[in-house]
């Protein structure tokens, strides 16, 4: 008879990685990405890894290097995604035309629920409905327009990412 124990463990037998010593650790390859970020290539262990990259430069401490690393990839993002500045404001703006909607409409259908007891209001309570249709109909065309462009702005910035990255190899 087989125990459950007995299934885990050949389980585990037949998964478990085999590594092989055989083969010599290299030393890293550094080289920069097309963000310019140093990027390690080949197969190091994390001690030559930590050694390398613990070395500041001169005059400069750790977590002012790491923020100005940080600051130059957010302006070559920001730099490669200049082209896609028309389609991001439309995007902006319509996000913010949709939020103001959604935040609107509740409030107006509790102003069409206190109008419904009073049968003399009819005719406002009528032209309110309207109003209220409309601004939901220029909420969804402002959510669609929100979403086409950031979509258009990210598909756009996504292929010339692909295309220097396949150029630079």
């Amino acid at each position: 008879r087989f125990r459950a124990s007995s299934l885990l463990s050949l389980g585990r037998a037949r998964l478990a990685p085999r590594v092989s010593h055989a083969a010599p650790l290299r030393p890293p390859r550094r080289s920069r990405d097309l963000l310019g970020l140093a990027v390690s290539r080949g197969f190091a262990s994390s001690s030559s890894q930590a050694s390398s990259a613990s070395a500041p430069s001169a005059g400069v401490t750790k977590p002012e290097a790491a923020r100005h690393d940080k600051l130059g990839v957010l302006r070559r993002v920001a730099a490669m995604a200049r082209p896609e500045l028309p389609l991001l404001g439309v995007g902006a703006v319509c996000l913010m035309a949709s939020a103001g909607v959604t935040m609107y409409l509740p409030t107006a259908f509790g102003r069409v629920i206190d109008m419904m007891p009073f049968s003399e209001q009819g005719d406002s309570l009528t032209s309110y409905a309207a109003f209220l249709a409309a601004v939901a109909a220029s909420g969804a065309v402002a959510n669609f327009g929100r979403v086409y462009s950031f979509r258009m702005a990210g598909e756009r910035f996504v292929t010339r990412l692909r295309e220097s990255v396949f150029a630079s190899i």
